[in-house]
């Protein structure tokens, strides 16, 4: 009898165990459930942010299920951080043209006489060639 009442405690302390790790299950379940929520904000944001810069973002995968909607928005992440590099290049580029040209602009219209003697046509030097 005693060992009858031992093994319905022990059972009842696995069942606990087993609701309380079924509990956590549901959690994360939830929480994956709101990160793939959550992933939608983010891309917008990130979206508006490179329209900015002229730039579109590689489309947001559909959400996988339950842990995999994490590794999936890594990836993503990774894969537009890999591209981010040469879009921010873009933008500077075009930022330092359009800085040269507005100051070239305001030198010619101030009377830079000297500017003026450039030949029709004439083609700036990029920064890069400055050194050769």
């Amino acid at each position: 009898m005693e060992e009858d009442a031992n093994e319905k405690a022990a059972l009842k302390g696995k069942i606990t165990e087993l609701e309380a790790v079924h509990s956590k299950m549901d959690e994360l379940e939830q929480v994956f459930t709101e990160v793939a929520g959550r992933a939608e904000v983010v891309y917008q944001e990130y979206k508006r942010a490179l329209a900015a810069l002229g730039a579109e973002p590689l489309p947001l995968p559909e959400p996988a299920e339950g842990s995999q909607v994490i590794f999936q928005l890594l990836d993503w992440m990774v894969s537009e951080f890999e591209g981010l590099g040469e879009v921010m290049s873009v933008a500077n580029d075009n930022a330092a043209s359009v800085s040269f040209e507005g100051l070239v602009g305001n030198l010619l219209r101030a009377g830079a006489t000297d500017l003026a003697k450039l030949p029709e046509g004439f083609r700036y030097v990029p920064y890069e060639g400055l050194s050769e």
